[in-house]
Formats: C-alpha cells, structure tokens, sequence
C-alpha cells in the first residue's frame, strides 16, 4: 500500500512538473499580452513581471512554485488576477456533476455493452458495434453530430436546465463505456475457455447461472482499473464536451486559459486532475484486493 501511494505522489509531482516547464516553452505569457492590449509601455510590463517574479530563471520559479503549491497556493491567474484556486473552485460542482454522472453511465452502458458483445448472434453484433464506434470515433466528431442530430429536439430554457445535461452525459459516457466494454468482452472470452467454466456447463447449469455467477464475476475484477483510467480520459473530454455545448466549468476554463497562455490556471487545473485520478487508482486498487483475495498488498 505504501508503494503505491509513494508511486501516487510521484505521479501528481510529474504532471506538475511536466505541466509547468512545458507551459514556459511557449513564446510569450498571458500578463504581457494583456498589458501590452491595454497600452502598457514596455517599462510598465517589464515592471509587473519582475513583481510576479517572472524574469526569474526557471528553475527558481519552479522551487517557488512546489513550495507554494505545498502550503496550498496554486498562484495567481495572469489575466483575471485573482487566485488560482477561486477560479477552480467556481468552476468546479458543474464539471464534477457532469464527470461523475457521465462516469456513472459510462460504467453501467460499458459492462452492459460488455456482456452484450460476448453474446451470439445480433445482439453481439450490436455490441460490438457500439463498442469499436465509441473506441474509433473522436469526442469531437460524435458531438458535433450529437448537437445537429439531437439538440433541435431537446427543449431547455437555460444551461442549469435538467435536459441541457442530456446531451453533454451521453456524449462523455459513449466514449468513456468502449474502453470498460472492450476490456470485459476480452476477460469474457477468455474465462469462456477456462476449465472451470467447462466443468459448470458439464453439471448441467443453466447458461445464464454460469454467465452470472461464473464468468461475470471473474471478468469484471481486471475492469475496476479501467475505470479508473477512463475517469482519466474523460476528464480530457471534459474540456471538448464544454466547449461544444457552451457549459462553464473547468474544461472550458482550461481551454480559455490555454489560448490566453495563463499557465498558472492550466498547472492548477492539471494538478487537481492529477489528484483525482490518483485517488480513483488508489480506491479501484484497494476494492480489487478486498473482492479478490488472491492479491496481496506488497507493501
């Protein structure tokens, strides 16, 4: 358990690390455009980003920043200059009930398509159908698709409408379920073939008893860090999803903040996401050991 926690924190580390050396590589920073925008001389700019500590070299800037980050302070928006984490916290309840419920559906549409493409005839041609449209497909495509075909036919008055969240979920939990699908349909086929599934078929038990209690129980262990890893995914399609259907939320204040070159926003909302999926990883790991006793925690 320990390992992986270390390993955990290792990973939120270089997302930050990785995000913040990245974000500096790009010509430019938010601050000077703004200024330079409203009719700052240069003496003016060069002022605000020696007081924000942006002439440092880059590595002081990073030391800084771990330190500060550490006691909580993810900085200040270089075009709104407010701090980072208000901006986050504002835009955070629409993009989590958006990812959780997505995530919810994509679970439930995935072991469903799952089951349904283990299965013969039309229905596991169906199945897999859906499952290889939803692996192929990019986000962007299914949903620009989704708003010609479908959003003439929802009525809402307004985006904190119930039946404006329709098309954003649906459109998220499609792509999150071909993963959890394309990994059950696997496990499916191959426990299929096992011994024990034979000897079961040899008592006489009825198919669905065996699909049951047999080989669904089995293959559904190996999904629960897919999950996990689509929980990941999603959160980069969050960023599309609100974008095409206009939500505010923290995918659309990330895509602004990209534009704009405001990279504390960008390390801000990549460090939260880093977060998020390293606890989903640690949960998924620790409900894989308790459902299965075979695993043992190495330490």
């Amino acid at each position: 358990m320990r390992r992986h926690i270390v390993f955990g924190i290792a990973t939120i580390w270089l997302a930050l690390t990785v995000a913040f050396f990245l974000m500096r590589l790009i010509p430019g920073d938010a601050l000077s455009a703004q200024m330079d925008l409203g009719g700052a001389s240069s003496t003016e700019i060069a002022q605000a980003r020696e007081a924000m500590g942006l002439d440092d070299p880059p590595i002081a800037q990073y030391v800084r920043y771990i330190g500060a980050v550490l006691t909580g302070d993810l900085g200040y928006s270089l075009v709104r200059l407010i701090p980072v984490s208000e901006l986050i916290a504002q835009r955070l309840y629409p993009t989590a009930v958006l990812a959780i419920c997505a995530m919810t559906l994509a679970i439930v549409w995935g072991i469903s398509t799952g089951v349904m493409s283990a299965s013969r005839g039309m229905i596991g041609m169906i199945g897999r159908g859906m499952m290889t449209l939803a692996l192929s497909t990019p986000i962007y495509w299914t949903g620009t698709v989704a708003i010609i075909m479908f959003a003439p036919h929802i009525p809402y008055t307004g985006v904190d409408d119930w039946q404006a969240w329709i098309l954003p979920i649906t459109l998220l939990a499609f792509h999150g379920m071909g993963g959890i699908a394309r990994v059950l349909y696997a496990n499916i086929k191959t426990i299929q073939t096992q011994i024990f599934v034979t000897v079961a078929h040899s008592k006489g038990l009825h198919p669905i008893t065996i699909s049951r209690r047999h080989v669904l129980r089995v293959a559904l262990l190996p999904v629960l860090p897919v999950i996990s890893t689509q929980f990941g995914l999603l959160l980069g399609g969050v960023v599309i999803t609100e974008s095409l259907f206009v939500r505010v939320g923290l995918g659309n204040l990330l895509f602004d903040a990209v534009i704009a070159q405001d990279y504390p926003i960008v390390q801000g909302i990549i460090i939260l996401s880093a977060v998020v999926y390293v606890m989903l990883s640690l949960l998924t790991d620790f409900i894989r050991h308790l459902a299965d006793p075979r695993l043992r925690w190495d330490g």
